[in-house]
């Protein structure tokens, strides 16, 4: 009977000392949440533009030679954005390409909308309304994680748009919103959540710590950049307003993309991830599969050199080959 009230009162105490401590933090996130987010869209943004979609702005941002071939760059879920490609752009338009990189709504610098409506075909669609603007075809388009899945759908719907893919890291079956989408719905504390684990608070920064192999090779300059991005007034509202949206899953029909496809996974990512590329390798009709040493999820960062010279010669194929690797009948795997 002794050691039965011994265990049940140490239960009771783990219990209570959670319930403080999530109270604690629930608290602390609630603060944080409220003074946290201070800038406009437009702060210290020296270069860009935006589109206006249905009384929304959309930032772009364009390098290299209008006439070059085209390439895309689609972030995926992260708050920055196209800050994300600050490595590759620049290459790519000294290589002789035309580069846009578009911010989705509620991400980087364009729209916070308030309202749930950030599903992949709803932001397929927007890309799509955007690239017509300004006179973009048959591109290459590159999606990084979860915006892989937007530019797979809009190979889909709006196939006029996309020459061929670029797949790096790829999230389709899955936004990384899963951990929070439920308790973000929580009363009282969906704010807290929200800022906590996607805003720009602890939990949040950690995320992006592990989506690197190695953290140290991301530059300061980035890492100002993402702070910056989060501070943006209406993040949070529109981080909530993500969670709220329909799941809608994968990009329907992918079975119609017929273009060719082209996956890029650094070989430290995680398991989900790994799985899906390997998954994507095989069920694609056209697709081959890069696989990078000492990469994590931004592999795109961490290896830049690797990364933008298989972008370049994806686009350029006429070029001298620069690339060495050794074939498998699983990958296709490059050092540096």
């Amino acid at each position: 009977m002794i050691a039965w009230r011994s265990l049940l009162m140490l239960a009771l105490t783990v219990v209570t000392l959670f319930a403080i401590v999530f109270t604690l933090l629930a608290g602390y996130g609630l603060v944080m949440a409220e003074v946290w987010e201070h800038h406009p869209l437009d702060y210290e943004t020296a270069e860009g533009e935006w589109i206006w979609i249905d009384d929304q702005p959309i930032y772009y941002r364009t390098w290299g030679w209008e006439r070059g071939p085209q390439v895309v760059l689609v972030h995926g879920f992260q708050i920055e954005g196209q800050e994300m490609w600050s490595n590759t752009a620049q290459y790519l338009a000294d290589a002789g390409l035309y580069v846009v990189a578009v911010d989705l709504k509620g991400f980087g610098r364009s729209a916070r909308d308030a309202s749930p409506n950030y599903s992949i075909d709803s932001q397929a669609a927007i890309l799509a309304r955007v690239l017509n603007q300004l006179n973009i075809g048959e591109a290459t388009v590159v999606g990084h994680g979860w915006g892989g899945a937007v530019a797979m759908q809009l190979a889909v719907d709006q196939p006029r748009f996309v020459g061929q893919l670029v797949l790096i890291s790829p999230r389709v079956h899955g936004d990384g919103m899963s951990l929070w989408r439920g308790l973000a719905d929580a009363p009282l504390i969906d704010r807290a959540v929200a800022w906590t684990m996607a805003g720009g608070g602890p939990l949040w920064a950690l995320s992006q710590r592990l989506g690197f192999y190695d953290y140290s090779r991301a530059d300061e300059e980035y890492r100002r950049a993402v702070q910056q991005a989060t501070r943006i007034v209406g993040t949070v509202d529109a981080l909530l307003a993500m969670a709220a949206s329909p799941h809608d899953g994968p990009p329907l029909h992918p079975e119609r993309i017929g273009v060719p496809t082209h996956i890029v996974l650094g070989e430290q990512d995680g398991r989900a991830v790994r799985r899906e590329a390997l998954r994507l390798e095989k069920d694609l009709p056209n697709a081959r599969l890069f696989i990078i040493p000492e990469g994590g999820h931004y592999v795109q960062m961490e290896q830049y050199r690797v990364v933008n010279r298989i972008i370049t010669e994806i686009c350029l194929p006429d070029e001298p080959p620069t690339l060495t690797g050794i074939d498998s009948p699983y990958q296709r795997q490059f050092s540096r």
